[in-house]
């Protein structure tokens, strides 16, 4: 069981990654919204908040300022689409098992040696991005290195599952065989009406409810699972109690059932023990604290989740 969150970007600028996300979400609104005029002044506003707010993030800043809901919808699919760029996952992948970083190549290479010796444990990965690039690349890579054609691929994928907590741009083309809900081709290539339905299909963290099917299916996954990995996870706190409404994490390997482990690259040693504390077990009558030691296993600070996957090959073995 994997938890994924914002991915973990690097910038040679020195520039912080959050604020590269705030400006090129901007950038990108700005020139998408000169082709609608109608929609101008409004975004104008929003745009000129965003830049000046200091959010380290879309969701903060539309959580005090819901009247931008819509906008920063649209923001989010402008920013993200123009990404989904194969050259992107493939291209510019690190060229050795060694390098730094590449994560999703080696979680699929440890996949394809699983299949390849037809060990096929199950593996859920409820993300919090919007955005197909983790299913994409292992359902590609997949084909491409076991000379596997679509149909056999997917039936090759059928243990691993992939929950879109917040919602995505929509589902890929192989994933969507009833056309029941709204698809699109892995692709940079849109025009506003294509990231007007990508925006439709997002919820923001603070619109979003407990009980979605989404939530549902997570907290069932969580309950069953035997391992738990938080990977490039923000451990926001509303994010954690939807997580952990059903109390699975009482029953912890401190208890002598449960692995629950996480990345906290570029955390302090304060910012680690906030986080650990949200997993804390509670007395029901007092609300006191009743446990916290060793409930989740947080990594060194300098682990990423490339480094994350290499220190704990147990978890996708």
């Amino acid at each position: 069981m994997v938890l994924r969150d914002i991915n973990q970007a690097e910038d040679s600028k020195g520039v912080p990654p959050d604020r590269i996300r705030r400006i090129r979400s901007v950038t990108m609104f700005e020139e998408m919204l000169r082709m609608q005029p109608e929609m101008l002044e409004k975004s104008k506003k929003f745009a000129e908040a965003l830049r000046r707010s200091g959010s380290y993030s879309l969701d903060a800043f539309v959580e005090t300022r819901r009247e931008f809901l819509g906008e920063c919808k649209l923001a989010i699919a402008a920013t993200l689409i123009p990404l989904e760029q194969d050259r992107i996952l493939f291209e510019t992948a690190k060229t050795g098992p060694n390098e730094t970083g590449d994560w999703y190549r080696y979680l699929s290479n440890r996949l394809h040696d699983n299949i390849g010796i037809g060990r096929k444990g199950r593996l859920t990965i409820l993300t919090y991005n919007y955005d197909r690039s983790i299913e994409h690349y292992l359902h590609v890579t997949l084909c491409n290195a076991l000379g596997l054609d679509e149909l056999k691929s997917h039936t090759e994928m059928e243990g691993l599952e992939i929950v879109h907590l917040h919602g995505s741009l929509g589902a890929l083309p192989w994933q969507n065989n009833s056309g029941e809900v709204y698809s699109r081709e892995y692709t940079s290539s849109c025009d506003f009406e294509a990231v007007k339905k990508a925006a439709d299909q997002i919820k923001i963290i603070h619109e979003n409810q407990d009980d979605t099917l989404e939530y549902l299916l997570a907290l069932e996954r969580l309950s069953q699972a035997e391992r738990i990995c938080f990977f490039g996870f923000g451990f926001h706190r509303t994010n954690v109690r939807r997580l952990t409404k059903n109390k699975w994490h009482h029953a912890s390997k401190r208890f002598g059932f449960r692995d629950i482990r996480g990345t906290s690259c570029g955390l302090t040693p304060a910012e680690r023990n906030e986080c650990e504390k949200l997993f804390g077990v509670l007395d029901e009558r007092s609300q006191q604290e009743l446990h916290r030691e060793n409930l989740i296993e947080l990594c060194r600070y300098d682990d990423d989740c490339y480094k994350f996957l290499r220190n704990n090959l147990d978890i996708i073995s």
